[in-house]
């Protein structure tokens, strides 16, 4: 199977060096930046804190919707939705180029990413289509459009290179695949057709993609993880895309554990349930989490969306979320509700979507590792569904605490930590074997596991701590796993039923760093 979804990737390949693309070389030439060396501490901290963030969406893959209207003037048919249909409706390749060229070089700049770092956002969900990933991907509906897409890659590079400078984290969303993994308009196509896992050509296509995008991101230290597929519909053979899109993801950089997320295909708990039942290490499920579009939506009044939030969704999520060793974010979700349910309410639109705004985000920072907002813009950031718009008009907070610690109590604990290290771990190491000597493992020559496991769950929490970083940490049973796994690597032989010890000495270590920020912090 392998060898002849290979025949058949180079059969596409030389397709496509046959054709020539209509235009010349794009005059929008911008130098591509260089990256810092992967650093495997700076990344760990990037990839295992939590995520604050906000989507940049309709940038590299086009919603009508949200287009600004320089971009939407410009074409001579009004009628389209998806990418591919702006396209055909630009009249020529030239005209779309053009467009989009002046899309992404203005709807987001390095002042976005400055003003998100002021707010405390800590991270970006940047959803880009596969034709993005080079002109060797330009297949299917987008054969005809090369050149088209020259200058994306240096472009979406150069919004990432932004992204660091002010330390926000990226998470690349594969939004659009070949044959469309969904049949809405925003996975690029209008076909209204699921057409990706009915392929051995648009599933090979994808797989390559993505090893592509993994070669070049996953040394990238601000890189927060790749998403596999952006709300695929649910198909017999997702399951298996999923495993498949993992190990070609691995396989790219097997040495550098980059984050691999997951759509839940509108099915959280099933999705979790199958992936505790797998072996793949920090696979991250993504949900979303509207609560505005379908009619069983819009019968609901304010208050029956804040309870089914607040309990149902709760539930839901923190159930998930303990199958998967915690690794769950919501990874789209909104203050909008739809007109009739605040009608129900009597409410006026800013004080429910506010008062429900609220209740979302504390429900996901309580039970997921991150959430990122959709949409940081939309064409004229006039109503909820722009982020810009709900903090300037105070719908969400202006300023987001929950990813980090105030700088000054960082420092502080920071050299207290360094400080007390000895003196909190001969305690902690004093209590736990007290405790089990007299509850059944008196003798027990495995307590040293313990103490490694304390002082390397502390060692963790200080480097998130330290200066110039006061991250909190978001993805905790996922960083407890690989230093336990680390343990077992290095102390061959050791039996499976001991390494508790390490773990719950790790867990504590967290803690005493954590005790030591939230004396200072009341």
């Amino acid at each position: 199977m392998a060898s002849k979804l290979k025949q058949i990737w180079s059969k596409v390949r030389a397709e496509n060096d046959d054709i020539k693309s209509p235009l010349s070389p794009s005059q929008d030439t911008i130098d591509i930046p260089t990256f810092p060396p992967y650093d495997p501490v700076l990344s760990e901290i990037y990839r295992h804190r939590r995520h604050v963030g906000v989507n940049l969406g309709s940038l590299f893959i086009l919603e009508k919707w949200l287009c600004p209207p320089a971009l939407c003037s410009c074409v001579i048919s009004k009628s389209w939705e998806s990418e591919h249909d702006f396209l055909r409706a630009a009249g020529s390749a030239k005209t779309a180029r053009d467009a989009l060229e002046e899309h992404w070089r203005t709807f987001i700049t390095e002042d976005d990413f400055k003003w998100l770092n002021s707010l405390g956002v800590n991270a970006v969900r940047i959803p880009i289509g596969y034709w993005v990933a080079g002109q060797e991907f330009m297949i299917g509906e987008f054969k005809n459009y090369l050149g088209v897409y020259d200058s994306a890659w240096a472009r979406l590079l150069t919004l990432i290179d932004w992204a660091g400078k002010y330390d926000i984290g990226v998470l690349i969303d594969l939004h659009g695949a070949p044959g469309g993994q969904n049949r809405d308009t925003h996975c690029g196509l209008s076909t209204h057709r699921a057409d990706l896992l009915n392929s051995k050509q648009n599933i090979e296509t994808t797989l390559q993609a993505l090893r592509r995008l993994a070669a070049e991101f996953a040394p990238i230290n601000h890189i927060i993880g790749i998403e596999v597929l952006n709300e695929p519909a649910d198909h017999p053979q997702l399951a298996n895309f999923y495993e498949k899109a993992y190990d070609a993801i691995r396989s790219v950089h097997p040495d550098i554990l980059l984050p691999v997320y997951i759509g839940d295909a509108w099915n959280l708990s099933m999705y979790s349930t199958w992936l505790s039942k797998t072996a793949m290490n920090f696979v991250v499920i993504d949900t979303h989490q509207y609560f505005c579009h379908m009619p069983a939506d819009h019968a609901k009044s304010v208050e029956e969306h804040t309870k089914r939030v607040q309990t149902y969704i709760r539930s839901q999520l923190a159930s998930s979320a303990q199958k998967v060793a915690g690794n769950v974010v919501v990874g789209e979700w909104s203050v909008v509700l739809n007109g009739k349910s605040i009608e129900k309410s009597r409410l006026d639109d800013k004080k429910a979507m506010t008062s429900f705004g609220q209740v979302q985000q504390q429900v996901y920072d309580e039970t997921c590792a991150g959430w990122f907002y959709w949409n940081y813009r939309t064409g004229d950031d006039g109503w909820y569904w722009s982020f810009r718009y709900c903090v300037h008009n105070g719908v969400v907070p202006s300023h987001f605490a929950q990813p980090r610690t105030d700088p000054d109590i960082a420092k502080q604990a920071h050299q207290i930590a360094l400080d007390d290290h000895q003196q909190l771990l001969d305690k902690s190491f004093e209590q736990h074997s007290n405790y089990w000597s007299n509850n059944g493992l008196a003798g027990c020559p495995d307590f040293w596991r313990f103490k490694e496991g304390f002082s390397a769950g502390y060692n963790v929490a200080c480097r998130f701590l330290a200066p110039g970083q006061g991250s909190k940490i978001g993805f905790r049973q996922q960083l407890i796993n690989e230093y336990r796994n680390d343990h077992l690597r290095r102390h061959p032989g050791s039996s499976k039923s001991v390494l508790w010890h390490f773990e719950h000495g790790f867990g504590q270590g967290l803690i005493a760093v954590e005790g030591i920020i939230d004396s200072l912090s009341h």
